[in-house]
């Protein structure tokens, strides 16, 4: 069983990871080996069933790192949505222009907007 799991790691290793467009979290955030490579040294030194509980812990270290990483992403996301202002411009006379084109009438009911840089 356990010759069957490291073929199978390898086997991610070699012909999945290097195509799936992203890095284990645990090593983004942590440094070091990613989890296959982890795992794959587990399974060789303590066996697939001895080693279950190293595996399982760093699955869930993986999991954790990865919600980090998700969080620290959504706070980037709001960063950059808070600096952009869908409002008009009132000091360019607030045409269709400063409106950034898209069809919509400005009056003072559009001022209402709480994100200008002034």
């Amino acid at each position: 069983m356990d010759y069957l799991a490291i073929l199978l790691i390898r086997f991610y290793q070699r012909f999945i990871s290097p195509h799936k467009g992203f890095r284990c979290a645990h090593a983004v955030v942590h440094g070091g080996e990613s989890c296959s490579h982890a795992v794959l040294a587990i399974v060789k030194e303590d066996g697939l069933w001895g080693g279950y509980r190293k595996i399982r812990a760093r699955m869930r270290a993986c999991k954790q790192a990865y919600l980090m990483l998700e969080q620290s992403a959504s706070k980037d996301r709001r960063k950059k949505d808070e600096s952009r202002c869908d409002c008009c411009d009132p000091s360019a006379g607030c045409d269709i222009a400063s409106c950034g084109g898209r069809g919509k009438s400005c009056d003072a009911a559009d001022l209402s907007c709480d994100c200008w840089p002034f």
